[in-house]
This record gives C-alpha cells, structure tokens and sequence, in this order.
C-alpha cells in the first residue's frame, strides 16, 4: 500500500494544541514528509484549542474531551474520563496505528489492544506519570504494575531516559 493511501496514524494526547508540544509538531511533521497524515485526538480544554486543525499533516482531529482548563481542582479527576473516554473511542475505532502520548493515553491503548487485537501502539512516555504524581501506596503499586505491562505490550516504548524507571521491558527506547 502506497504511504498517501494509508490510514492515518492516530495520535492520542491530553493535550489541545499539539503543534505546542516539541514532540507532537515533530511526529506530524515526520508523518507528513512521508506522505501519512495524523488523526489527532485530544483533549480540548478552552474553547481556543484547535486539536492541530490548523497542522500541516492533521487530517481529522477528534475532541475526546472538551473543558477542565489545566490547573484546577478537578484536572486531576478529568483525566480519569479522559482515560476512559480513550478506551470507548478506541474499541469502537480499532485503528491500526495509534502513538499515545503519557500513560494516560497509552493505558486506555493497552486495554483495548487485550480486545481489539489488531490495535499496536507506541507509549512514548516523555514525563512518566508516577515521577510528578504522589498518590497512596496501594494506587502507586497498581499504576507501576499498569505501566509495566502497558509497556511491555506496546510496539515501542519511548523513554528519555533508564533512570527515570525501576523495571526494563524489551519494549523500551531511549531518545
């Protein structure tokens, strides 16, 4: 299959504005120079966030959740819906190609991968979750395990680096 007739690779992240991400701008732009554009999902958190519509290499864009601002006091319970609101689009969908940005993208990937199989994804996991997140033991136990096989399962696992982490998968990739 030619490269300009294959599906998108859709790109999950909790973010609104993917062009203000280093890593998101590149990977479109990437995508684009060789000839497959990117369906982005996101989280549209003001009503500004564009979800990369105005992207050179943005195909389709999907608002997976809408509102919640960034810094409040609810955030953090927003990202449980948009984990959740991954999950749902992704089992209906089943794309082939998916690259999630943070464990909060690439768990719901994982989780619909184990049902729908022809699901792959990449974790790239450039802030890991559990380094900048204080939550009690029995949910750090349950998140660190989430993580493991959420990498072991992917088709890559992008790291910045092997010190940020206590465990090794063959998945791992540092950039």
């Amino acid at each position: 299959m030619s490269s300009l007739n294959r599906p998108p690779v859709v790109l999950i992240a909790p973010v609104g504005e993917p062009g203000k991400r280093v890593r998101l701008n590149k990977l479109i732009g990437v995508r684009a120079a060789e000839g497959q554009n990117v369906a982005f999902w996101g989280w549209q958190r003001i009503p500004s966030d564009t979800l990369g519509a105005d992207l050179s290499g943005v195909s389709q864009t999907r608002a997976l959740m809408t509102g919640g601002g960034f810094r409040s006091a609810r955030t953090r319970a927003f990202y449980l819906i948009f984990i959740l609101r991954t999950f749902i689009a992704l089992l209906r969908t089943a794309p082939r190609q998916v690259y999630a940005l943070g464990l909060e993208s690439a768990l719901p990937a994982y989780l619909a991968s184990r049902i729908r199989r022809r699901i792959a994804y990449v974790f790239d996991d450039a802030d890991r979750l559990l380094l900048f997140m204080s939550p009690p033991q029995p949910l750090r136990w349950i998140i660190h395990a989430l993580e493991r096989r959420t990498s072991a399962a992917s088709a890559f696992h992008i790291i910045p680096t092997r010190q940020r982490y206590d465990y090794i998968t063959d998945r791992q990739m540092v950039v």
